[in-house]
């Protein structure tokens, strides 16, 4: 057994019988081990060996046996030294009788298979750890450090660690440790122990620095949560201040609405009767006009409190904003520039487009005034996504796909003082007279109403951009109905108006018995269902949402619908409370008409609740009747054709309204009577077809004219109902559109 500080040790090996060779001279090649013999021990350097694995295989390799002969094991344990065997995984497999000796170690069977590692004291362990790594890569390492014993006696020793090849490359380690602790303890004992304790103190003072490292991350992570769990808790803080303002927002709104029926409603009826005295209308006038911006006032409280009741539908926002352009002109004046830029493959959004519309036109009135009247307002549209890391600091967000709309500006900016404020109802930093600071605080409720996010960027001196994310939308985008600006006379229909204001119900039963009907009126839910219980006829109910007493509004709508299965419902109220609109929108199939609100949208309203109604025209002696211009609608998609083919009918002297969808038709009709209705036949939702059947059941006497660039091939498709329509091919010229629609049914 060779000296292991010899720095040329042999390598000892058996052959085929087990018999002890000479070792080979390293120069020469080094004859391959058998498969059933797949180690060998360098006691110092190493052979030519295969190329090192890089990776590292858990894989103990193959079992280890001492069965080849006596001489091999007799020589591992004639060695004064500490031989151990260690698989690849760094555990123990075999150690010589001497070396258990040296360890103290009373049985090595419990220990086969252990870590060889967990017999080191803590501070030496790496010099062990990277002597097993270097052996992984076919290096031989040598080392020198303190290892107790199994009992504890502490022992300084001269360790090598080498690799074992096999057919698969490195397999074991062998390991050769001789106690050098009198060495170390004896002539230079003093300057041994001193180095010795040096390099111990530089190791622990290594392990020190990595501690502190590591101490200083956790801190700092600690302290990003710490600040993280700040922010959020203030976060949670101004929203509930928020919903604290806003359900008493809420209520003065109420209120507040109440009080601008009674004056407004009072103001119309006095116009009504002020006709040839232009001075008392010119006051009238005035007056209304103020109940108006209290109206608006009261609109943005509400829509602070989240509590006006929405319509949302799938929404095209560029559309939006190519229809708003004229009016944000409009609002911003010649001086500042505007404009709008659209992302291409932009989703659909779903929101309330009338809100929607007003929102922006708040944000560009801002803007506007931040700018004083000169600068850049730019509008953006595009897809966004708002991930988990952010919408977890915010509890009434959804991560997920939005719509996202930037208005910016380049006006003067807000200090960080005022920007923490910007959304609170009535702060604003402009001059009396100059704002009322409702116009975020509005664009705040419609946004959290609308299940949206709304976001504020600004900085003095650099201008401000307010980013508003709405929710995407998978639906097409709805068809927008137009509502009718023509005056309507009202009907002869009896309606039950249920009012626990005494003013507000007196102004509602005068409007309604102006515009003709037949008014009856209760007090409460209670009331109004004794009314009916009594056996009247009622055609509609238009009833407050918000009264006292034991039954809700919602209650006497569905006894009265169980009663009179024909029965209209309409209701009315300055503050839903959640009664009609839930999740930030109107109950489907529910009609509404908010407080205040004008005659004639009171009058349209009702007679949009009677559209299903079949009107007839009243049968008068030709002798007797006057002229009268003819009444077409028209109803075309697109909008050249739409509003050339009208100026040519006007041209004739008939009386023509013009729309673009079915649905807006369809309104009309449940309006006022028309003599003719001209409507493509190809358009997006109901086609032309269905609507001339649907229109021909509500008004029998209504002519229908057929435009199509199909021409006559459409013929076969008109069955029984339409067998009197007349066919207009396209193009048409302007004698065939007179032929066409001035034809005797």
């Amino acid at each position: 057994m060779n000296d292991s500080a010899s720095p040329d040790p042999a390598v000892a090996r058996l052959d085929e019988t087990g018999v002890h060779c000479l070792p080979t001279p390293v120069h020469q090649p080094e004859p391959a081990a058998r498969a059933d013999k797949p180690f060998g021990f360098p006691l110092g350097s190493v052979p030519a060996a295969p190329e090192p694995q890089t990776a590292i295989d858990t894989d103990p390799g193959p079992a280890f046996s001492l069965d080849s002969g006596p001489f091999f094991l007799s020589v591992l344990n004639g060695s004064t030294d500490c031989i151990k065997i260690l698989r690849r995984d760094g555990t123990l497999e075999f150690m010589n009788a001497y070396g258990i000796c040296l360890m103290e170690i009373d049985d090595f069977a419990p220990m086969k298979g252990t870590s060889w590692a967990a017999l080191w004291s803590e501070e030496s362990r790496y010099l062990l750890t990277d002597a097993i790594e270097n052996a992984r890569q076919g290096h031989h390492s040598r080392f020198e450090a303190l290892c107790p014993t199994a009992k504890g006696t502490p022992k300084y020793w001269d360790v090598s660690v080498s690799p074992v090849y096999g057919p698969g490359g490195v397999e074991w380690f062998v390991s050769i440790s001789r106690d050098i602790t009198a060495h170390v303890l004896g002539t230079h004992s003093l300057d041994a122990a001193l180095q010795e304790q040096r390099r111990l103190s530089e190791a622990l003072e290594r392990h020190r620095e990595t501690l502190e490292e590591r101490i200083e991350e956790a801190l700092a992570a600690l302290g990003a949560s710490e600040a993280e769990r700040h922010e959020t808790a203030a976060a949670l803080a101004q929203s509930q201040k928020m919903d604290a303002v806003g359900k008493l927002t809420g209520g003065v709104a109420h209120d507040f609405n109440n009080v601008l029926q009674v004056i407004g409603g009072n103001l119309q009826l006095a116009t009504q009767e002020a006709s040839g005295n232009e001075t008392l209308t010119r006051r009238l006038t005035c007056a209304h006009e103020a109940v108006e911006r209290g109206a608006k006032l009261a609109s943005q409280l509400l829509a602070f409190a989240r509590q006006q009741p929405l319509e949302p539908v799938a929404l095209d926002v560029s559309r939006l904003l190519r229809s708003s352009d004229d009016m944000l002109r409009g609002v911003l004046g010649e001086t500042i520039e505007l404009e709008t830029v659209v992302s291409g493959g932009l989703w659909n959004t779903l929101a309330d487009p009338n809100h929607l519309q007003n929102v922006i036109a708040n944000l560009a009135i801002n803007a506007r005034d931040s700018m004083d009247g000169a600068g850049r307002l730019t509008i953006e549209a595009g897809n966004a996504m708002l991930d988990d890391d952010y919408t977890r600091h915010h509890d009434d967000l959804s991560s997920g796909q939005y719509v996202m709309i930037a208005v910016s500006d380049t006006g003067c900016g807000m200090a960080p003082e005022v920007l923490a404020r910007a959304f609170e109802p009535f702060y604003t930093t402009k001059s009396e007279g100059r704002g009322t600071g409702l116009g975020l605080s509005m664009a705040y409720g419609f946004m959290k109403q609308t299940g949206g996010h709304i976001k504020l960027y600004s900085e003095p001196g650099h201008g401000t951009t307010v980013k508003l994310y709405l929710p995407r939308s998978m639906e097409d985008e709805a068809v927008r109905v137009e509502a009718a600006n023509d005056p309507v006379t009202g009907g002869t229909e009896t309606i039950l108006v249920v009012e626990d204001d005494p003013n507000v119900r007196k102004t509602a039963v005068d409007m309604l018995t102006q515009l003709g009907y037949q008014v009856l009126k209760a007090v409460d839910a209670q009331s109004a269902l004794s009314v009916l219980e009594s056996g009247v006829h009622v055609d509609l109910l238009f009833s407050d949402v918000v009264m006292p007493g034991p039954m809700r509004s919602v209650d006497l709508a569905r006894r009265a619908k169980e009663m009179l299965p024909g029965l209209e419902v309409l209701f009315t109220s300055g503050y839903t409370e959640n009664a009609i609109v839930h999740g930030g929108r109107l109950d489907q199939g529910v009609a509404l008409i908010s407080k205040p609100y004008r005659r004639d949208a009171l009058a349209r309203k009702v007679r949009w609740m009677f559209r299903s109604r079949i009107y007839e025209t009243p049968s008068v002696p030709d002798a007797l009747a006057e002229p009268q211009p003819l009444r077409v609608l028209i109803v075309e998609d697109d909008a050249n054709t739409r509003e050339a083919t009208r100026e040519l009918l006007e041209l004739l002297d008939a009386r023509v309204l013009a729309v673009d969808s079915a649905r807006a038709a369809l309104d009309l009709i449940a309006q006022q009577l028309f003599d003719v209705l001209l409507t493509d036949v190809r358009m997006p939702g109901m086609s032309g077809l269905d609507l001339a059947r649907a229109v021909k059941r509500m008004q029998p006497r209504v002519h229908v004219v057929l435009a199509s660039g199909y021409g006559a091939g459409i013929a076969t498709e008109l069955g029984d109902e339409l067998s009197g329509a007349t066919l207009l091919p396209k193009p048409f010229n302007f004698d065939e559109l007179e032929q066409a629609v001035f034809k005797k049914p």
